[in-house]
């Protein structure tokens, strides 16, 4: 199936588009060595774990302020009563 052409895209390229397209654009800033593959995976675990840190740490902060603004209340007495709970209930 043919498809349309782009309506009204006569002319350069700048004149429909403002981004700064030159010959140059188009080379890659690599110069066609092989790949390192050992490299290439060392360079994305460290990367996993970097954000594994920054998730912890960020978690942990979290954590931090959530029970810093918590008040554990507990009941006069609770001590003992929890005692006579299990001594009771005991199988």
């Amino acid at each position: 199936m043919p498809v349309p052409g782009a309506a009204g895209a006569d002319g350069a390229i700048g004149d429909w588009h403002d981004a700064d397209i030159s010959p140059e654009t188009i080379i890659p800033p690599w110069y066609g060595e092989r790949l390192d593959l050992d490299h290439a995976i060392y360079v994305c675990f460290a990367n996993a774990r970097t954000e594994e840190e920054r998730r912890a740490a960020r978690d942990e902060a979290d954590e931090s302020r959530v029970q810093a603004r918590v008040q554990v209340f507990e009941p006069e007495g609770w001590a003992d009563r929890i005692r006579q709970y299990y001594a009771e209930h005991a199988a």
